[in-house]
This record gives structure tokens, sequence and C-alpha cells, in this order.
């Protein structure tokens, strides 16, 4: 499967595929889904209004530079159409949508920078010489997926001006960024837009909220871009659920107290995790997030997989192969009984 998450063809009691809030759904989030079945009687509003305003203030931007989206799936793949690119350049391994979205434009090129197992899958200044104008579009994930790695701010800086003095559109997906060590960091918006009318950033509320069966996700970028792309999508595409969840969603991500608590469970959790792995002779990538990548000599899919564990087979990821794994980082119960299966 090209994604995790696969619970409808497999028995599992534990799923370590998906990538979430560690984090029990806040009281709040609970609250507003109980609440909100009273306006499945009226249609969402077309425009937004009232969100795209919450989320204006959460990222001190305009209303006309944002837009949500059903999860950031949806916000990738009208993106993509709207632009129609004829080339575009995937940096590999990194998350199978961005392939599946540009396979939906007909003869796009796809190049590829295939990243090195030798420095942990890091992105350095060497993708710089394959940002040309030759390439239409650039899909970038901050963090990277698998790795969960933060890309470095300075070449994150100098990417987006190599991709603006080569006139290509960069796609930058921020799916875990609420999850990572840059969770604070997504105040600089309104100088980057303004800055690079190239960029367009996507970001999930589902991660965050742990609620990946209610998608939510919205897209920040100049008012000509969100034009643009909000002519690839359904008039109607958020419910009236998914506005009012996302809405306490964007309250619970501007409240600092609750931010720093998710941040020590993920990083309480994925040094427990990292640590005992390497103890078992696994070699394990630097995350900066809510998931880790390690590679095994031994098959563990199947083997964990009859205990009712699931976690990511990476094999089909362009750049891995057999012997990668992904998994979250989860509550400390779970934490433990992920290694305790691993061990047996």
């Amino acid at each position: 499967m090209a994604h995790g998450g696969d619970i409808y063809r497999n028995k599992v009691n534990i799923d370590f595929s998906v990538n979430l809030n560690p984090l029990p759904v806040h009281e709040d989030i609970l609250r507003v889904i109980r609440e909100s079945g009273s306006r499945a009687a009226s249609y969402p509003d077309p425009y937004q209004e009232e969100l795209k305003g919450t989320l204006a203030h959460h990222t001190g931007m305009g209303k006309e530079n944002v837009i949500a989206g059903n999860g950031a799936s949806e916000l990738i793949m009208a993106s993509v159409r709207a632009f129609s690119p004829k080339s575009a350049l995937l940096i590999e391994p990194c998350y199978s949508g961005y392939r599946y979205a540009l396979g939906s434009i007909p003869d796009c090129t796809i190049e590829e920078y295939i990243l090195s197992e030798g420095n942990g899958f890091k992105l350095t200044e060497d993708v710089l010489s394959y940002i040309t104008s030759d390439i239409e579009l650039l899909f970038l994930t901050d963090p990277w997926n698998p790795t969960g790695k933060n890309i470095e701010e300075g070449l994150l800086g100098r990417i987006f001006e190599k991709a603006l003095n080569e006139g290509v559109k960069v796609i930058l997906d921020q799916s875990f960024i609420l999850l990572s060590e840059k969770a604070y960091d997504r105040c600089v918006m309104p100088e980057l837009i303004e800055k690079y009318d190239n960029l367009i950033v996507i970001r999930s509320f589902t991660k965050f909220l742990g609620l990946p069966g209610i998608r939510m996700g919205y897209m920040i970028s100049s008012d000509a871009n969100i034009s643009h792309i909000r002519r690839s999508l359904p008039e109607w595409n958020i419910s009236t659920q998914a506005e009012e969840v996302m809405k306490a969603g964007i309250r619970l991500a501007d409240n600092k107290e609750y931010i720093d608590n998710v941040l020590e469970e993920i990083r309480t959790g994925r040094e427990y995790l990292s640590n005992e792995l390497r103890y078992e002779g696994f070699r394990v990538y630097d995350s900066d997030t809510a998931y880790i990548l390690f590679r095994s000599e031994r098959e563990l899919y199947g083997s964990l997989l009859e205990k009712g564990i699931l976690i990511r087979d990476c094999s089909d990821y362009k750049g891995l192969g057999e012997g990668y794994y992904r998994i979250s980082v989860k509550d400390p119960e779970s934490n433990r009984l992920l290694i305790d299966s691993m061990k047996e």
C-alpha cells in the first residue's frame, strides 16, 4: 500500500503506520465534534468566510491568502491540476501523494533527485543544481517524510531563492509542522509569501488533532495563486463538521501550553523508541517529529502484524527498498508494547 493506515484489510490492534498527535484527542475538540452535528442540515459556506478569517489570524496572513481543504491531499491535487506542470522535480524518498497527483497531468515529466543514505537522507545544498528553468514545479516536505527531519532554515531560503530566479513553483508540504521542532516557526509566513510569489504552503490539522477520519487542511500563498487554485476545488469542499473542528483546532494550535505538552510527549517517546531500536541493532535515522525511519536486517512487518501491530513498510519508497520501516511515536504504553513485541 502507498500509505500507512490500512486497517481495513488487516487485523490491527495498534496502528504505528500512521503519524498522529500522540496525546488523546483534546476534550475541546471532542465537544465540538458532538455539537457540530446540529449544523449537518445546512450547507457549509462555499466562501469559507469565517474559517478563512480564523486561519488568517492564526497565520498572520490576509483572508485572500488562505483557503481550507478536505485534507492536505485535496490541496496537493488541486494545486497540481491548477498549474498543470509539464515537468516536476521530486526529491526521493518522499510522500507518494506527490507522484500520484502529478500522474493526473498528461505528459508531465518527473525528474528525480535521490537523497543519500550515507548522510541519513538529509537534504543538502546539492539539490540546488537540480532546480533549473527546465523544471516547472518542485515539491518539498518540512519535516521530511519518511525521515522526519526539518529542513534547515538557511537551505530552505536558498531553495526558495533559486526556484524564484528559475521560474519554478514550489509546493511546501508542512503537514507535520505542528508536531515538529519547527512548531513555533510558522509565524514567518507573511514575509515569505510577500517575497516568494512562487511559493504554496500546505498544512494539515488532521495529524495535529489526531483525527484522520475528519479531513482538514489549509493552504497559504499569494492571492493570485489562491484564486487560481480555488477554481480546481469543488464549491463546497469543506463539511460543516470539518469547518467547526478546524476552527477549534486553530485555537488549540495557538495554545502555547498545549503545544509544549505535545512536543514534550513526542520528544520523550521519540528518544525512548530511538534508543531501544538502536540497542536492538537497527539503523535509526534522526527525526524532529512524531515518526522514526529505521532499517532492519530482520523482517518485521509480517511478524508484527501477526501480533496485531501495523508498522509502515517503506520498501515502496523510491530510494529506500527492503528493510526500511517507519513507526509513529505514540503514548508510552503503546511505545513499550511495540518494543517488547520486537524483542519477542
